[in-house]
């Protein structure tokens, strides 16, 4: 199966993908009107046949900000491509993000413009070892 990995952020918008077990980065792209049909057009391009959006609540689970506007950009995403959207909970994700970056010798300054697809990278492979994920269908019903 493959899939892309989502890490929503108000202005930057994270994405990952995977082949076989192997999970990369993809990149960022801004948060625009248009990216929702940006990230369906990687989807299109990888043969993706599902989705996983960072779900970011707090660290006691309760919802935020951020929560609301993960959930409508998964609701764009997915009357935009079509596909099955799951979301994960993606507590300190950015944070991993960070610390795999700094292990990897970057600096702050550099890991600005990547900790985004980075974090997507953190979400994808959770969902993939077996993170409970949970359908926006299901979510919404």
């Amino acid at each position: 199966m493959i899939a892309l990995g989502i890490d929503v952020g108000q202005a930057r918008v994270g994405v990952a993908f995977n082949q076989g077990s192997l999970v990369m980065a993809h990149g960022v792209i801004q948060r625009t009107s248009e990216a929702a049909k940006e990230i369906a057009s990687i989807a299109a391009d990888r043969k993706a046949e599902r989705l996983f959006v960072g779900l970011p609540v707090s660290l006691s689970g309760s919802k935020t900000r951020s929560t609301d506007d993960a959930i409508s950009f998964a609701r764009e995403l997915a009357q935009t491509s079509g596909l099955p959207i799951y979301l994960v909970d993606e507590r300190l994700s950015t944070v991993s993000a960070n610390s795999l970056l700094r292990s990897a010798g970057k600096n702050t300054k550099q890991a600005k413009s990547i900790v985004d697809a980075e974090a997507a990278r953190v979400i994808l492979e959770a969902a993939l070892s077996g993170a409970k994920t949970q359908s926006l269908e299901e979510f919404d019903a």
